[in-house]
């Protein structure tokens, strides 16, 4: 995990107390404080002094995400890596889910889950995944939630960790990478994780950021071989998304899950008449 303070200290310690929470599983929790405020800083201080599994990265200088994630790979020491955002929360069974589906499927890399979707108020809608992700799904989003995602701990070392340079997108780079290099992941089809897309979530994005992800898009849709004939028209996506107000989106997003959530609840109910 790595935190500079965008998010709320209250977010942090939730995040943290959900991974350190988890059931039947050894971890070692380690956080680069990326220049984060004094509040997050005291806190994950207090934290790692009172319990030892939790180490802390102090880096004065931030040089952006993918850097402050290669410097956590470089000191974690167990077989497994897994990601997590400092706002997010993880199911109680989140990584004893993972770590089992791992070792049962020595084939694959790493394993991602489903999420409920969630603000201030709570859990407001569900993402599912595709379950066995294919390089088509590639072109219209990242068909996996970066931090609940957790990989086997050599990909990194044979790939060199995360490719820094980027605003934004050293997620969807790391997986286009893995996917061309032939290793594969799967979505377990459980909700073991919370994602955090409040209102917040939705403000615009600089220019530098969206056009980082469409050199992204073009130089990973080009090594999945998805550019031709028509993957081309998904490389500008973002700079398309940047005309859309995130008011917009996140009204849209609500409705839409509202709507299926009340599908889900009447498929429900006619399954239990049957």
């Amino acid at each position: 995990m790595s935190t500079c303070g965008r998010q709320k200290a209250e977010y942090l310690k939730k995040a943290l107390r959900s991974v350190l929470g988890q059931e039947n599983v050894d971890l070692e929790l380690i956080v680069c404080n990326d220049n984060a405020p004094a509040e997050h800083t005291e806190y994950l201080h207090r934290l790692a002094e009172s319990d030892e599994r939790v180490r802390i990265i102090e880096n004065r200088e931030s040089r952006g995400l993918a850097h402050a994630l290669n410097l956590c790979i470089g000191m974690a020491e167990g077989k497994y890596l897994a990601r997590m955002d400092d706002d997010d929360v993880c199911a109680p069974s989140r990584l004893r889910t993972q770590l089992a589906w791992l070792e049962a499927h020595p084939d694959y890399a790493y394993a991602g889950c489903n999420a409920g979707l969630m603000d201030e108020e709570g859990v407001w809608g569900h993402r599912k995944l595709p379950e066995e992700p294919g390089k088509k799904d590639f072109l219209r989003y990242l068909p996996f939630i970066h931090p609940a995602v957790m990989f086997r701990r050599e990909i990194f070392e044979e790939q060199e960790g995360y490719r820094t340079g980027t605003r934004r997108g050293e997620d969807y780079e790391l997986f286009m990478r893995l996917f061309a290099s032939g290793y594969r992941g799967c979505n377990i089809q459980e909700e073991l994780f919370f994602y955090r897309e409040d209102r917040d979530s939705y403000q615009r994005r600089e220019l530098g950021s969206r056009l980082d992800e469409v050199r992204i898009r073009y130089g990973g849709f080009k090594k999945l071989g998805i550019l031709l004939p028509w993957g081309w028209l998904y490389v500008p996506r973002p700079l398309a998304a940047a005309c859309v107000p995130g008011s917009l989106v996140c009204g849209a997003k609500r409705i839409y899950h509202s709507a299926a959530a009340r599908i889900r609840k009447r498929k429900g109910l006619a399954a239990g008449e049957i």
